[in-house]
């Protein structure tokens, strides 16, 4: 499937609609864990996965993504994943084509310049079309099988909107104590500037409504 390339975007804002239900923040198990199905009535499930120099990895992480919503969703729940090229200057472009060559539920979407990770998240969600949409980072750092725990969340809490988070007391992470200092460090800036409720805003996971977004 030939991906689409993005020259530029201009986004505008609606009205602020009505208030959203509260945002829920769940932990990061130290695996992800196969199992049943989510019981959530799903007619179809969007994920968006911004891509900078990732051409490595990508074909096996986007392939390693379709088996893990083919795993986690309900039965007959269909599903897409939007791949957004962030002008990278490796083979990302092309290996996430060959791809989607060959997997219609993959669609690539092109951007001619590095804009960052924002701007390849809003290109992205301009193109979903599930009722669900998934925001998940294209290096895997996170498990797509992790996205069945947010799914179980926020068919239990009725949430808009629900974020895994490093930060939550229940999460098993391996990574340097400086970089936890910064993350805190970061969350402390976040809440002083903006009064943000959320601990972990720049976390790779995120799950939404389409009327959320």
């Amino acid at each position: 499937m030939p991906e689409e390339t993005v020259a530029s975007v201009q986004t505008t804002f609606a009205p602020t609609p009505a208030p959203l239900a509260a945002a829920t923040t769940v932990p990061f198990p130290g695996t992800a864990v196969p199992g049943p199905a989510i019981p959530t009535p799903i007619r179809k499930f969007s994920v968006v996965m911004p891509a900078y120099n990732e051409g490595k990895h990508i074909a096996a992480n986007l392939r390693e993504t379709v088996k893990a919503l083919e795993g986690c969703l309900p039965e007959g729940a269909e599903f897409e994943v939007i791949l957004v090229d962030d002008g990278s200057k490796d083979a990302t472009l092309l290996e996430a084509n060959s791809v989607a060559d060959s997997e219609p539920r993959i669609k690539v979407k092109h951007l001619t310049r590095n804009g960052g990770k924002g701007l390849a998240l809003q290109v992205g969600c301009i193109y979903v079309s599930g009722d669900l949409v998934a925001c998940l980072d294209a290096d895997l750092d996170l498990h797509p099988q992790q996205l069945k725990t947010l799914l179980e969340v926020m068919d239990r809490t009725g949430a808009d909107v629900v974020i895994g988070s490093k930060m939550h007391p229940d999460s098993v992470l391996d990574y340097p104590l400086h970089r936890r200092i910064l993350s805190w460090g970061y969350y402390v800036l976040v809440w002083i500037l903006f009064g943000l409720p959320v601990h972990d805003t720049q976390t790779g996971i995120k799950l939404y409504t389409r009327e959320a977004l």
